[in-house]
């Protein structure tokens, strides 16, 4: 009695191969080159991971599908694609020294002008004079240091996240330290190469106080200042009034044209006193973010219960970030 074993098809054993492997090695989990990943598994089985997606390329970097949307998995694959003289900069900087309000999946990075990089879909390049004058490691990553990622963004980046960037950095350092921190920052402005930006960077840089808890906190700072009231951080509680009345509106329909108005208080030694009213107007599509936010004052009305009632309701963030 014979015992016939079955033919194996030359697909079946391409098939077993391909499941084989179904977890990169140690050396494997990381951003590498074509050249590094060949060397680790070989040409034919790193074709076939290419193939059906389990090893991705960025940037000319290879990188585990798993791995292609981690912070810091992407912020290794920039350096490695800009070579062993470039530097995390701008918000991937700040993000990496304790920023979470610079959070973004595009990667920021530093390189002399000798580097043939480019800016390119979730690569930003940038080249400066300074920017690689004061780098420093962090979690195995070559990244400039916190205040040259707040002095660039100060400059560059969108005035309410910059000033929010800002404040949690200025959050991570003793509050006696913070004034030598915005003096430092000061220094670095007055001495730029590239002077534009300096300008609004140096009024961003007055309102950095550090005791801001969210960066909507941060934005509404801003809001009050550029409608030509006085800083509200000499009083934490006029603040929070400031904050629950703009959040209020906010939260109101998201009309094309929207005007509401509530009363502010303020505290005095006898109490919270009325001020102007304040008059608050959107401008944008229905239910865009990418809106105005405007503050005015008109005549100060009575201060009535029903008023600060109103005050009180609600809560969101505000919408004005096209970002």
């Amino acid at each position: 009695m014979s015992c016939q074993v079955p033919a194996v098809s030359r697909f079946s054993i391409g098939v077993s191969l391909a499941l084989c492997v179904l977890t990169l090695p140690a050396e494997c989990r990381g951003p590498q080159t074509y050249a590094e990943f060949r060397s680790a598994l070989g040409r034919r089985t790193l074709d076939r991971l290419r193939a059906d997606g389990r090893i991705r390329q960025i940037w000319g970097v290879l990188v585990p599908r798993e791995l292609l949307l981690d912070p810091d998995t992407r912020a290794a694959a920039a350096l490695l694609a800009a070579g062993p003289t470039a530097a995390l900069t701008g918000l991937t900087a700040a993000w990496l020294q304790g920023c979470p309000a610079a959070a973004t999946p595009v990667v920021h990075v530093a390189v002399p002008y000798s580097s043939s990089l480019r800016t390119q879909e979730g690569l930003v390049v940038h080249q400066g004079r300074r920017l690689l004058n004061e780098v420093i490691e962090e979690r195995g990553l070559r990244t400039v240091e916190v205040e040259v990622a707040i002095t660039e963004l100060l400059c560059t980046d969108l005035a309410k996240r910059a000033l929010a960037v800002a404040d949690q950095a200025a959050a991570l350092i003793p509050e006696r330290e913070r004034s030598a921190f915005r003096e430092r920052i000061a220094d670095r402005l007055a001495t730029r190469a590239d002077r534009r930006g300096t300008a609004r960077a140096g009024a961003l840089l007055c309102l950095i106080t550090g005791r801001a808890d969210s960066p909507p906190e941060s934005w509404l700072k801003l809001l009050v200042v550029e409608a030509g009231f006085p800083p509200p951080w000499s009083s934490s509680r006029w603040l929070m009034r400031w904050s629950v009345s703009v959040m209020s509106w906010i939260c109101v329909g998201r009309t094309c044209a929207s005007r509401w108005s509530t009363t502010v208080m303020r505290p005095t030694s006898t109490g919270w006193t009325a001020m102007p009213s304040a008059t608050l107007i959107w401008s944008g599509v229905d239910g865009s973010p990418s809106g105005r936010l405007q503050l005015t004052s008109v005549s100060p009305p009575r201060c009535s219960h029903d008023s600060m009632t109103r005050s009180r309701q609600g809560c969101g963030v505000l919408q004005d970030d096209p970002r």
